[in-house]
């Protein structure tokens, strides 16, 4: 916010990431919402190829799939395929849950890096001389906790995010 601030120079992300200290744990958390995505994509298959092995394929389940579904359920086809049908809507819903559970909490973090962030450049505005906003305009500062802050929403929670999980 003034002419010797440190923004311009070689090392603004390091500081931007500086500012966002408080909220790792948060960030880390929404890596890890995030990084349940994989097990759950992986899972999507496993009902087709329930259904194609023990349904059409007409082969009786067995090991571990065999113990989850009860034994009266394991001699009838279509029943098998009453449970295929459950396990593929249950897989769904939980995949959007997810979804929306990582939307939900990166719009959170988000919003909360970018207010605490305003509040710190206002709090550094309202420091700064009057000869300092004479010289550069009241303009300036507004424009810079309106428009600037959300920069660490986006490298935070837009940018570091998806770079860590990737």
């Amino acid at each position: 916010l003034e002419d010797g601030d440190r923004l311009a120079r070689p090392r603004p992300l390091m500081r931007l990431l500086g500012e966002a200290r408080a909220y790792w744990g948060h960030v880390g958390l929404l890596g890890l919402l995030s990084l349940s995505a994989a097990p759950l994509a992986l899972l999507a298959p496993v009902p087709v190829q329930i259904a194609v092995d023990h349904v059409v394929g007409g082969r009786a389940l067995a090991g571990p799939l065999a113990a989850l579904v009860p034994a009266v359920w394991a001699v009838s086809p279509h029943a098998i395929l009453l449970a295929v049908v459950l396990l593929q809507i249950g897989l769904a819903f939980l995949i959007q849950l997810q979804s929306i559970g990582v939307w939900l909490y990166s719009t959170w973090i988000g919003q909360r890096l970018v207010m605490d962030f305003r509040r710190r450049l206002f709090h550094r505005a309202q420091r700064l001389s009057l000869a300092h906003h004479d010289r550069r305009g009241s303009n300036d500062a507004v424009y810079r906790i309106v428009y600037d802050a959300p920069a660490i929403r986006h490298v935070v929670v837009d940018g570091f995010v998806p770079l860590a999980t990737s």
